[in-house]
């Protein structure tokens, strides 16, 4: 018995055997559906990124284009492409920087043509619609970034320009420079450019803060001290107004900046003679620098009675 219990054993050891090294027989028809789906989404992808990759080199030739509109001095052309360029690739943000800027151009070329007689009705629609279209791009790139505060100073700088011939656009130019002040608190430049505002308001202690402050970000800022300047003079504060101006004169080169040099001179005399006789002091100093002065300046172009814009020309609007 104990000879037959072996025996079988061994049989069923070398059955199990047998059975592992039998070949696999597979049936390809189950596979095939396998093989030809990763074969169809391969296409598919690459298909997919040819395509994109095909409408964003078309976009950066259209835009190319566009630059050599402005060398052409033909604005259509510049128009035309910019456009272009949006459609086929429209998360770009300086393509719609740009337009928008376009855009606020042939708005401003309307608007200066008529300067000298009574606006018609269609010229109000006319320009209401570049207007609107500068506003409109501007408030797509701070939608593709609205950390960014380049974005935020674009569209401050299209309020900025339509202040005098769009209703609601001097609150919109605020609220645009205090969104790029957040976004980038420690550029001076949008300190000025928001005090720039109050002071063409002739809000000139609202000015005075933002000058001051854009002073204290960048103290060798010759443009900054020369605006804190001015705002301290239109308070009365003829001190302050003479000190500060006397240090804009002092980080200004005499022989490269000739013209700004002079200009502060003439100015600070001036200012001087405001103060009481012991106050007055005279102490020039040169220390290289450069120097681009200027006080804030409304645009020129003006529209009576402004223009009314949509409610999503707001930037808070969605």
């Amino acid at each position: 018995l104990i000879v037959w219990f072996l025996f079988f054993i061994v049989i069923s050891q070398i059955a199990s055997n047998f059975n592992v090294f039998q070949p696999i027989s597979t049936n390809f028809n189950d596979i095939l559906p396998i093989y030809i789906g990763t074969v169809v989404i391969s296409l598919a992808l690459i298909g997919a990124s040819g395509y994109f990759l095909g409408r964003s080199y078309l976009s950066e030739f259209y835009f190319k284009k566009s630059i050599d509109g402005i060398a052409k001095n033909n604005l259509k052309d510049v128009y035309d492409n910019q456009r272009q360029a949006i459609i086929l690739n429209p998360y770009i943000e300086r393509f719609r920087i740009n337009f928008s800027q376009t855009n606020l151009i042939i708005a401003n070329n309307l608007s200066s043509k008529i300067k000298d007689k009574k606006i018609t009705e269609q010229d109000r629609q006319t320009i209401t619609q570049a207007v609107q279209a500068s506003i409109s791009e501007g408030k797509a790139v701070v939608s593709l970034n609205p950390q960014k505060a380049e974005g935020w100073q674009n569209l401050a700088s299209i309020y900025l320009n339509v202040i005098n011939v769009a209703q609601g656009s001097d609150a919109w130019t605020i609220s645009s420079y205090q969104r790029a002040i957040l976004a980038d608190p420690q550029n001076p430049t949008y300190r000025i450019g928001l005090g720039g505002v109050y002071y063409s308001q002739k809000k000139y202690e609202d000015a005075l803060r933002f000058f001051e402050q854009a002073v204290s970000i960048k103290p060798d800022w010759p443009n900054a001290i020369y605006n804190y300047a001015w705002a301290n003079f239109q308070l009365k504060k003829y001190p302050e107004a003479v000190n500060a101006l006397q240090n804009t004169l002092n980080l200004i080169n005499s022989k490269t900046d000739k013209a700004d040099y002079e200009k502060v001179q003439k100015e600070l005399e001036e200012f001087k003679k405001m103060l009481p006789k012991e106050e007055v002091k005279t102490d020039n100093v040169d220390k290289p620098t450069e120097s681009n002065l200027n006080l804030p300046t409304p645009p020129t172009s003006q529209i009576s009675p402004k223009l009314e814009l949509q409610k999503e020309a707001s930037p808070e609007a969605k």
